[in-house]
């Protein structure tokens, strides 16, 4: 198995697997980056549900190939108690097949497929979601019902 790294929002390289075993599950939550508005205000809405992730055991860690700079943006403007990480080389996002070539649609430059990943805390798949549509996300309460029949199945 390949290790494979982030940088979180204070600027400490982590090795994924040191993520995913902080708790028994975690949502890997693949956004387009600060600039895109309805990223933000889908991290807002999880930020305001939070308690309920924590109740299911869930803790969120929000991700995008950008610099330090912009997950630390993408976290004061959200205003957000998550860990934000950056997936600096994209070889997360490129090792998950996450990764959408050229698709940052003001300078064509990579970014990560918009989705999540509910995986446990031994790094096995249990449920995904994603979208084409930048702009239409499940609500967070549909999402916190998919979290559950997932972690109950």
């Amino acid at each position: 198995q390949q290790d494979t790294y982030l940088v979180n929002s204070k600027g400490l390289t982590v090795k994924t697997t040191t993520i995913l075993e902080t708790h028994p599950y975690t949502l890997l939550h693949f956004f387009r980056g600060h600039w895109w508005p309805y990223c933000i205000s889908e991290l807002v809405k999880l930020e305001q549900k939070k308690d309920n992730f924590d109740d299911l055991g869930v803790q969120i860690i929000p991700i995008s190939i950008s610099n330090l700079s912009g997950a630390t943006k993408a976290k004061e403007k959200s205003k957000s108690s998550f860990n934000f990480y950056c997936d600096l080389d994209s070889s997360f996002s490129t090792h998950l097949g996450l990764l959408h070539k050229s698709g940052h649609p003001f300078n064509g430059t990579d970014i990560a497929q918009i989705g999540k990943v509910l995986v446990n805390s031994k790094g096995l798949i249990l449920w995904t979601h994603f979208t084409s549509s930048s702009r239409v996300r499940l609500t967070t309460n549909s999402l916190i019902e998919k979290i559950k029949k997932s972690i109950n199945n």
